[in-house]
């Protein structure tokens, strides 16, 4: 079974471009310790990550796994 976990950003106000740089390195780091402390590295089939309409306010970050 393929299943997965999804971490999300969203502001509407206050965003800077190293600021949103900034969110998406804490974004990147969740699903990096998500996939350290929860997976097995072989059970990981994709990581996507994807803006909200091309918005610099809301963007996430999709770990797809395998689950036994």
């Amino acid at each position: 079974m393929i299943t997965y976990r999804t971490f999300s950003d969203y502001r509407w106000i206050g965003w800077s471009p190293r600021g949103l740089l900034e969110r998406w390195e804490r974004m990147r780091a969740q699903a990096r310790d998500f996939i350290a402390n929860e997976l097995n590295e072989e059970d990981v089939v994709a990581i996507t990550e994807s803006a909200w309409g091309n918005s610099p306010f809301a963007f996430t970050i999709t770990v797809w796994y395998k689950k036994a």
